[in-house]
Order: structure tokens, then C-alpha cells, then sequence
């Protein structure tokens, strides 16, 4: 899934085409944006690919304040 998403937005993804990839597959819910002590910036965005909510996938995205994705995983709350 991530892979897919980076092969949209290559070479370098940004913020905005990370959340376009994602929403081209299913809808999306983002969350709070939130500064870490590095300045960076990081994101949990919800895929909701169908309507049942325990059946989507939620990623977190950590980017630069200038949108510049540093690392894009599926995150798993176990």
C-alpha cells in the first residue's frame, strides 16, 4: 500500500500528494497535525475502504514544514 503511494508522488512525495494518493483509493479522515521537537511535523490519516471503520487502515506521515514527506508507514494500534 505504502509503495503504491510513493509511486504516485515520486521522486520526492509531498504532504499533498501523499493525501491525494490516499484518497484516490478510498476516503480519508485526517487527524490533528501535530510539531515534534525536531520541528517536523506529523499526521495520523484514516482510509476508510469501506463503511465498516474497524476495517481501515491508518497511517502516520512525518513531513518538513515546507511539506516534504519524511516517512510515510501504516501504522498498526495494537
Amino acid at each position: 500500500m505504502v509503495g503504491r503511494i510513493y509511486s504516485q508522488a515520486q521522486p520526492t512525495p509531498t504532504y499533498l500528494e501523499v493525501l491525494l494518493a490516499l484518497s484516490d483509493i478510498a476516503p480519508i479522515v485526517p487527524f490533528e497535525i501535530t510539531t515534534l521537537s525536531s520541528g517536523e511535523l506529523k499526521q495520523r490519516i484514516s482510509m476508510m475502504p469501506c463503511k465498516y471503520p474497524e476495517n481501515g487502515f491508518d497511517f502516520m506521515v512525518l513531513f518538513s514544514e515546507d511539506g516534504v514527506v519524511r516517512d510515510l508507514k501504516l501504522y498498526l494500534d495494537d
